[in-house]
């Protein structure tokens, strides 16, 4: 398999994945199957990690970081628009446990970043 192919496989796999999430998210109930999905993404998101931890040269652990700090922005992101849109309820201990720690970091970015 080419860099290319793969290229367009992951840019296919993306693609699928966010159409069975628009999907879900119009579903009335959580539809046969999706546990096993959620485990599948799981397993591959950690396989990705492995991967990309394992890689040669320097830049290979700044892959890593920048995936991470990625996909952090994509879930508070995430949370942001649902509790917007009154999707995800605001439930005490968890908010206020979130916003400590997004307070926390962005002191450390102010203290890092100047």
């Amino acid at each position: 398999m080419t860099d290319e192919t793969l290229a367009l496989q992951l840019v296919a796999l993306k693609s699928l994945l966010s159409e069975v999430e628009q999907r879900l998210g119009r579903a009335p109930i959580a539809p046969t199957g999706l546990e096993d999905l959620k485990s599948s993404v799981d397993t591959l998101r950690i396989s990705i990690w492995a991967i990309m931890s394992a890689g040669k040269g320097a830049r290979s652990g700044s892959l890593v970081e920048r995936f991470r700090v990625h996909r952090a922005v994509e879930m508070l992101e995430g949370i942001r628009a649902d509790m917007i849109s009154g999707r995800m309820p605001l439930i005490r201990p968890e908010f206020d446990r979130l916003g400590e720690v997004i307070e926390g970091l962005r002191q450390e970015l102010r203290r890092l970043m100047p």
